[in-house]
């Protein structure tokens, strides 16, 4: 669920940068490759600087769970970052929403699996939902680490 109990930076500098360099991902420990746009986080916390890099995409899959599931269930609060991995895993204590027919028609077309067990309302579940974007987002970056 949305973490809600940790405390702010004190300062968040987030910048999009181009790779110089390669880096790894904070939140999916992917490289992200030379001339790659990422983000450049510098974060102040308890007097300590720090600064994480991640991919601009694994950034849009945790404001996707942010926004479109936590946020649509009454939670507040953020994703650590880092924290993607084990908010998707936690997506199953979520109920699963009801689809339209267009959601059902999208969700098989992508290998997403619908729950049939009550056809009047088949549902999928936002851990497979959130799971197969992730995969999506990084996809290219595997190809990169191999």
């Amino acid at each position: 669920m949305c973490s809600t109990d940790l405390d702010a930076s004190d300062v968040w500098n987030l910048h999009i940068v181009v790779a110089r360099k390669r880096h790894k991902c904070s939140e999916c420990s992917l490289p992200i490759p030379v001339g790659c746009r990422h983000l450049r986080i510098g974060s102040l916390f308890e007097g300590s600087w720090e600064t994480i890099r991640e991919h601009v995409e694994c950034d849009a899959v945790a404001e996707f769970v942010r926004k479109k599931i936590c946020e649509a269930r009454g939670e507040r609060g953020f994703i650590p970052v880092g924290g993607l991995d084990e908010e998707i895993r936690n997506l199953d204590y979520y109920s699963a929403p009801e689809l339209t027919v267009d959601d059902i028609a999208a969700c098989e077309a992508l290998g997403i699996e619908v729950d049939w067990s009550d056809e009047s309302d088949p549902t999928v579940g936002y851990e497979e939902v959130a799971s197969w974007v992730w995969d999506l987002a990084t996809a290219p970056y595997q190809e990169a680490a191999a």
